[in-house]
């Protein structure tokens, strides 16, 4: 039987490293203001991603605004 848990990346460099990984994934970004946002990751581009919500709203983050993203797995 599978377990679900939740990976959190809070680095910027392993962001960086990874963030292709979850490409058409559903994710979290944290924001270093607080705020967040949850969508399927549809772009990464130099600086920024973009994220598409569930009202299909596209929201570019740079990465520079990002602390952590995270997102459910199953093991």
């Amino acid at each position: 039987m599978a377990h679900s848990r939740q990976l959190r990346i809070n680095d910027i460099s392993k962001i960086r490293e990874r963030i292709t990984e979850f490409a058409g994934k559903s994710i979290t970004v944290v924001l270093h203001d607080g705020r967040t946002s949850t969508g399927k990751l549809d772009a990464v581009r130099n600086e920024e991603l973009t994220l598409v919500n569930l009202r299909r709203k596209e929201m570019k983050f740079r990465f520079n605004e990002v602390a952590e993203l995270y997102f459910d797995t199953l093991d």
